[in-house]
């Protein structure tokens, strides 16, 4: 926005300073925007960015030069706004909302939403808004550069700018949060939301609330003697599977229960319902691998759970990073390259601050691996005895070995199963040299603080 507002600006406050003179006008407005433009450069922002506005500049006042009238130079502002207006418009009757095809990939959906007439709907509202700020605009200024008025043309272009741009900006979020789109963090923050309101990740809506038997004898239901709470692509599945072949662990109804994330508010019957009758087996559980991330669950769970214990599978932080990545690719959530989505992670992660929306569940490659500061929250509510802490390459090079341990620490006898079959297992690509001695450097300090934590080295730094 500065790029264009600043130096019409500069054109206005010239043209008219100098006598009515075109020259002198061109002269500062080309002056400020190769200002902004070296500002750009100096704090490393792409060629793309920091040209973008010069390249513009340039073209106005070469039309304005060439045409010897001073109100030319604001001719391609007015007619990218006229084309602007037409794209949304076209986009909004082929049925491709361009709001919709912007938001898509950045929530890491690409174009699913294509699949739901309602959020079509809602992404055609937002989009007519965008319409109308490119029209507001023509109506004002066009009359103005026909009339040749071009100190008024200049002032209703810088006013026209940032604040209506913010207006749009408002106007879009109010729409797209009340069509479900976005939601509110926990602290008023929007939060991009893909599907239904409390849906699961990738599972159909209908298929999140346990079959209504279950919910009519909640009160007979065994609540759950440990939790799984992390890490996520660190072999929670496998080791869930292998503990509930044991004749004395009961499973969930489903594995990842999810309900001290994402579902708190439909309350303890509704979380007992997925848990077999009392009486069938000495202890049952869950496995929710985002609990360990989510800083509100810890709080959640010694409000409502007592004698829990917690078993926590720990993987290099740089694999489990580039695995959690690829599954994302493989399931098309994911259209960056593993270096861009890196890069991009916190400037995702900071379009919610809720930590069970899709944007954190989705693309927080390196903020799962800093288990460290996860760790410390649960250590601050429960004892160090309640922890079961296993590195998952020991679990991945002798599993049985890791299975007794978790199974001594639940208090049964061991038990094996007949094959260790891996769960989730994929073959992907190798991750580049330099990008793994990157992430190695960035998480070293990480390391180094969760070994301290837990008095142990996990060897990841080598």
């Amino acid at each position: 926005m500065a790029d264009t507002s600043l130096p019409g600006l500069a054109f206005v406050i010239a043209y008219t300073v100098g006598g009515n003179e075109l020259e002198p006008a061109i002269t500062a407005a080309l002056l400020v925007a190769v200002g902004l433009t070296v500002v750009r450069l100096a704090r490393r922002e792409t060629l793309q960015y920091a040209f973008a506005g010069l390249i513009g500049v340039g073209i106005a006042a070469f039309i304005a030069s060439r045409t010897g009238r001073a109100e030319d130079f604001f001719l391609p502002g007015l007619l990218l706004n006229a084309g602007y207006a037409l794209a949304y418009a076209v986009s909004i009757w082929a049925r491709w909302p361009l709001i919709g095809v912007i938001a898509g990939p950045l929530v890491g959906e690409g174009m699913e939403w294509r699949k739901d007439p309602r959020r079509v709907s809602v992404y055609t509202k937002a989009s007519w808004i965008w319409v109308g700020v490119f029209l507001v605009r023509l109506a004002v200024q066009l009359p103005l550069y026909l009339a040749g008025a071009v100190v008024a043309l200049g002032i209703a272009k810088a006013a026209m700018g940032v604040p209506i741009f913010v207006v749009g900006v408002w106007l879009t979020f109010l729409v797209l949060r009340q069509g479900g789109e976005i939601g509110h963090g926990s602290a008023g923050a929007p939060a991009f939301r893909s599907g239904s309101p409390g849906r699961a990740e990738g599972a159909p809506a209908e298929d999140r609330d346990p079959p209504r038997g279950r919910l009519a004898t909640a009160h007979e239901r065994q609540p759950p003697g440990f939790l799984i709470i992390g890490a996520k692509r660190a072999g929670t599945t496998s080791l869930y599977r292998y503990l509930t072949e044991h004749p004395e662990i009961g499973s969930a109804w489903r594995k990842e229960v999810h309900y001290f994330d994402r579902y708190f508010d439909r309350g303890r019957d509704w979380y007992l319902a997925h848990f077999p009758r009392r009486g069938k087996f000495a202890v049952v559980g869950e496995a929710s691998p985002f609990y360990m991330v989510d800083p509100r669950v810890p709080g959640r769970v010694g409000d409502t759970l007592e004698n829990v214990r917690f078993i926590v599978l720990l993987r290099n932080p740089v694999d489990r990073a580039y695995s959690d990545y690829r599954m994302r690719v493989r399931h098309g959530r994911e259209q960056l390259s593993f270096e861009d989505a890196i890069a991009s992670e916190d400037e995702r992660l900071a379009l919610s601050d809720d930590p069970a929306s899709p944007i954190w569940q989705r693309f927080s490659y390196v903020r799962r691996g800093l288990y460290a500061e996860q760790l410390e929250r649960w250590f601050e509510l429960f004892p160090r005895e309640r922890f079961a802490v296993i590195r998952s390459e020991d679990f991945y090079e002798a599993p049985g070995d890791a299975l007794r341990e978790a199974q001594g620490f639940l208090g049964v006898e061991p038990h094996l199963p007949a094959a260790f079959k891996p769960y989730h297992q994929t073959e992907y690509s190798d991750m580049d040299p330099a990008t793994r001695e990157r992430l190695r450097e960035r998480f070293a300090p990480h390391n180094r603080r969760l070994y301290s934590l837990l008095g142990r080295d996990f060897g990841w730094d080598g």
